[in-house]
């Protein structure tokens, strides 16, 4: 199972797109975890909506505002299932992500799964393909492969994780 963290502050039309891209996965053993840091909006009321229709959604709501660096950590600790990805608010999934990106985990060495990217800048009215110089497969640790991390990295978005990887080495920096 996937849990999906989707942390979330005052953004309550753009989440909505967010849990539903997640709910029309082809890929169906997903839960969802989302983080609201302290939202004035109506955030709980959108997420409860999903709640009631019996979605496998937990909702966790900070008594302040922690900072969206914070809100990451403390969703990246709460989860419970033995993979998870990080999903802004302001970010969707296309229907087969999990699926096909959980096709890598059939190796037990494979600690996250990558995949390339869409990214749209609305201000200056452009879309990116991130990552089209990676090809498919299983990469070995070596200076290369930080080198080339460094010049074409993944999306948050992007990545899924095995929860061993955060017990390893806590969340990421």
């Amino acid at each position: 199972m996937i849990t999906v963290v989707i942390p979330t502050f005052n953004r309550s039309k753009l989440l909505i797109r967010a849990i539903q891209s997640v709910l029309d996965q082809t890929y169906q053993d997903r839960c969802i975890l989302v983080m609201d840091n302290n939202s004035s909006d109506d955030t709980s009321l959108v997420v409860n909506k999903f709640i009631a229709n019996g979605e496998k959604i937990k909702y966790r709501r900070n008594q302040t505002n922690l900072g969206g660096l914070r809100n990451f950590f403390i969703g990246i600790n709460a989860v419970e299932t033995d993979f998870y990805c990080l999903l802004s608010d302001d970010d969707f999934l296309l229907p087969r992500f999990m699926e096909k990106i959980m096709i890598g985990f059939k190796d037990p060495d494979v600690m996250f799964s990558c995949a390339k990217t869409i990214t749209a800048d609305l201000p200056r009215d452009c879309i990116y393909f991130r990552n089209q110089d990676w090809n498919t497969g299983f990469y070995f640790p070596s200076n290369n492969i930080i080198c080339k991390t460094f010049n074409s990295h993944f999306t948050s978005t992007g990545v899924v994780f095995r929860k061993e990887v955060r017990n390893l080495l806590g969340p990421f920096d």
